[in-house]
């Protein structure tokens, strides 16, 4: 349990970092859940509908891995 709350406030640490460095806007994706990210479809690269933080076609899933979003 205590580990798993690491993983989620290293994510948001993550996310507060990577939405500074992108300038990218915080809004609710298509599945309901909440994501950073400026382009359509790129929640596709997560798996499991997992709240994910995308730039450039790369998404960076919090609690999952790094996927790449296909063109």
């Amino acid at each position: 349990m205590i580990q798993r709350l690491s993983k989620v406030t290293k994510s948001l640490t993550l996310t507060a970092k990577l939405s500074v460095l992108f300038g990218v806007g915080y809004r609710k994706m298509g599945n309901g859940k909440w994501g950073i990210g400026n382009g359509e479809g790129a929640i596709e690269g997560c798996t499991q509908g997992k709240e994910s933080i995308f730039e450039s076609g790369t998404a960076f899933c919090k609690l999952q891995w790094v996927y790449t979003v296909p063109e």
